[in-house]
């Protein structure tokens, strides 16, 4: 799955924070008196041990975020263990043989350190998103190459497909799509063929830099008992996060793929897509004719 580029973004930073709590870490567990005075607070047993468990805790965290620099999941750990450092530099202050100084330097450190951490995971968890799947089958009444030979004139994909707009042939197995969002807005993108065998298969892929990222196939075989086509669609989008992202997603959910494979079928089998009164309505309303009819 290809990174957008704000997830790239975000994921360097994720692996800075990572390689920084690594090296804190392992200057806790080697050296803690020395952490100790750094941070004000006089070296003692304890203090050594606590240092030290704190700096297993970061070496994990550290680990774990250069492991998987995509998932918030290990830098929210991070942002537990700012909780805990917090919590035990604010009961330092009470303790005896400290220096106020330097432990005020170090909680305002570990404040801007914890915002840092917050702030990354938050862009972090926004900016990837799960690839939305879906999937669609569906027998057609015509044979594979006329079924691939249709659907292969992407220009006339809007025809039948509800959200899209528009798709332009750049040429050389390239397209240019433009398809609605709920909110109103557009989102486009450029496309490539990266497999088209006639009358058996099609695979898809947007370009490089692309706002998203959409791989796709539709596969066209021959139905049992010589009944037709039986049609396959498999895509996966890796949309960004947000609220663009889940207007996205919802654009290709599984059940607007089905309904515009359900329209490509009725246009194939009867030239055109039959509009049912509900079809036709964008909200709940009474059942009736979707026009008047004027009695002889």
């Amino acid at each position: 799955m290809e990174s957008t580029p704000d997830a790239r973004g975000v994921s360097q930073l994720a692996r800075g924070l990572g390689w920084f709590s690594i090296g804190l870490g392992l200057a806790e567990l080697a050296a803690p008196r020395a952490v100790s005075r750094l941070i004000g607070i006089e070296p003692s047993g304890r203090a050594s041990g606590t240092l030290r468990a704190l700096g297993a805790r970061e070496l994990a965290s550290g680990l774990g975020i250069l492991a998987r620099p995509r998932d918030s999941r290990p830098l929210w750990s991070r942002v537990v263990g700012d909780a805990i450092d917090l919590g035990l530099l604010g009961w330092a202050f009470g303790a005896k043989r400290t220096s106020t100084q330097r432990l005020v330097a170090a909680s305002v450190a570990m404040l801007g350190m914890t915002a840092l951490d917050v702030l990354t995971s938050r862009k972090l968890q926004a900016a990837v998103a799960k690839p939305q799947l879906a999937q669609a089958r569906a027998t057609i009444r015509r044979s594979p190459s006329e079924v691939y030979a249709e659907w292969r004139q992407f220009e006339r994909l809007p025809r039948f497909m509800q959200h899209l707009e528009s798709v332009t042939d750049l040429g050389g197995g390239k397209s240019h799509w433009v398809v609605k969002l709920p909110t109103g807005n557009t989102v486009e993108w450029d496309a490539e063929i990266v497999a088209d065998l006639p009358g058996e298969r099609i695979a898809w892929r947007t370009l490089e830099g692309s706002d998203l990222t959409i791989r796709g196939t539709i596969s066209f075989e021959t139905a049992p008992g010589d009944r037709g086509t039986e049609v396959h669609i498999k895509m996966e989008v890796d949309a960004p996060g947000g609220a663009i992202g889940d207007a996205i997603a919802k654009r290709f959910a599984e059940a607007d793929t089905k309904g515009d494979l359900r329209r490509f079928k009725q246009v194939l089998e009867t030239g055109e897509v039959v509009k049912s009164d509900a079809s036709i309505h964008a909200t709940p309303h009474p059942a009736r004719p979707s026009a008047k009819k004027e009695l002889p």
